[in-house]
């Protein structure tokens, strides 16, 4: 299966490091985009790749929140999609966010089926759990016909970052990582996550 048109959305797993690249990766080439993305390529040449994040979504406490982050996107949900990556739940962390989600996760992946209608929509999630609304993204995804991509077993002690890592910053620097970062994978979490979400895209 080829896409020729496709939006990553995520977190800080997808562009934590200074809006460029997946944290903890150690560069742009080594987060699980890039090697998705790799893959893409090399099945459709020409396949248009765009990012966005939804940081702002997760953080999001109404529905007026929802509403402003949801305008930064709204572009980009375009009717020629072919594919849609969700990445994300890893934020709605406090009780605030959750309250929030329940109105705004359903809204969102209506909204998405309904500006992209031929587009495969997947949702992936796992690397930081929320069980509070867990249950309830499960059965609002499935609700709205949305494919889930589970990378809760990637999530080891050994795929994450770890004290010390160099990374590049936005100027392409070499900076060390924050220590309050180095729960996220490092380059081989990052290459297990893009491996199960290959696996699935592609499967085939």
């Amino acid at each position: 299966m080829s896409y020729k048109k496709v939006l990553f959305t995520g977190n800080s797993l997808l562009l934590g490091m200074f809006g460029c690249y997946g944290m903890c990766s150690t560069d742009p080439e080594n987060d699980y985009c890039y090697h998705v993305s790799g893959i893409l390529l090399e099945r459709e040449p020409d396949c248009e790749i765009r990012k966005h994040s939804i940081s702002r979504f997760e953080q999001s406490e109404s529905a007026e929140d929802f509403e402003a982050w949801f305008e930064t996107i709204s572009p980009k949900l375009t009717p020629d999609l072919d594919l849609i990556s969700f990445q994300l739940l890893d934020n709605v962390n406090d009780e605030a966010r959750q309250a929030a989600f329940r109105y705004n996760f359903p809204e969102l992946l209506r909204r998405a089926k309904e500006r992209c209608p031929k587009a495969r929509i997947v949702w992936i999630y796992g690397w930081y759990m929320q069980p509070a609304v867990f249950d309830f993204a499960l059965k609002t995804a499935e609700s709205f016909g949305i494919e889930t991509i589970d990378i809760r077993s990637a999530h080891t002690k050994e795929n994450e970052s770890y004290a010390g890592q160099v990374s590049l910053n936005a100027e392409g620097e070499e900076i060390v990582v924050d220590r309050e970062w180095i729960t996220h994978p490092g380059n081989r979490g990052m290459r297990v996550i893009a491996d199960i979400i290959i696996e699935r895209l592609f499967k085939d």
